[in-house]
């Protein structure tokens, strides 16, 4: 169980960081993700939405909590750019071989300001 928490714990970082090489090695080869406004299906998918990403934040007021090879991530996300502000998010993932194996996340978009949501599907 604390190996999952580690591996959450490196992967928020890994994201914040736009750390493609660490993101890599915590994700199964089968990775998938599904998300309100983005979804993957591959590694590759992935680590190029990271990269086009246009947020910066951070995750604070986290709990993670553990059940088999399951995982619940909740978090307050302090958006700093392009706009700031608190969102609350909550991430499902489950874990196959010691690896993130897929991941649905779930927040309200409706608490992203309009503009950016507007740039968001014109550069879709």
């Amino acid at each position: 169980m604390t190996d999952y928490i580690k591996i959450v714990e490196e992967m928020v970082a890994a994201w914040d960081g736009k750390d493609t090489d660490k993101m890599r090695s915590l994700l199964h080869k089968d990775y998938s993700f599904k998300g309100p406004m983005m979804e993957a299906n591959s590694i590759e998918e992935a680590l190029e939405q990271m990269a086009s990403c246009p947020f910066e934040g951070s995750c604070k007021t986290v709990d993670i909590i553990v059940d088999g090879n399951r995982v619940v991530h909740t978090f307050d996300w302090h958006a700093t750019a392009p706009f700031q502000g608190v969102i609350p998010m909550v991430e499902i993932m489950s874990f196959v071989d010691g690896k993130i194996k897929t991941s649905q996340m779930y927040y309200d978009t409706g608490a992203f300001p309009k503009d950016v949501i507007e740039n968001m599907q014109q550069a879709a």
